[in-house]
């Protein structure tokens, strides 16, 4: 049997966003409500935290943590993206199935 590495690959890297999406928020160290964190340093208000055990990226200028964020990001980057690939399939679908009955159709595809 002939090995596909670019498949397996591709289909680990997929099973690897999924678990991302479904259990992210759960992970451990995430802020699923990305809360803002400040503290006073000499009666000036400054959010920015640099990489340390409670922040593993750092913060925002917001003071909202990085890592929090682009997990709860990863979440509806790829919801996105899958309704995006949805729409075009069913699009594509439509049209290819009209091509091959209309020659209109598949003169205009041409």
């Amino acid at each position: 049997m002939n090995r596909n590495w670019s498949l397996w690959l591709g289909t680990l890297g997929c099973f690897t966003f999924l678990i991302i999406i479904i259990l992210g928020p759960n992970f451990p160290g995430v802020d699923a409500q990305l809360k803002q964190n400040f503290y006073w340093k000499d009666l000036f208000n400054i959010p920015i935290f640099s990489p340390d055990a409670d922040f593993p990226f750092g913060s925002d200028r917001k003071g909202v943590d990085m890592y929090s964020a682009l997990i709860i990001g990863t979440r509806y980057t790829l919801l996105t993206v899958l309704s995006i690939s949805i729409i075009a399939f069913s699009l594509a679908l439509i049209l290819g199935a009209g091509a091959a009955h209309n020659r209109g159709i598949h003169w205009l595809l041409k």
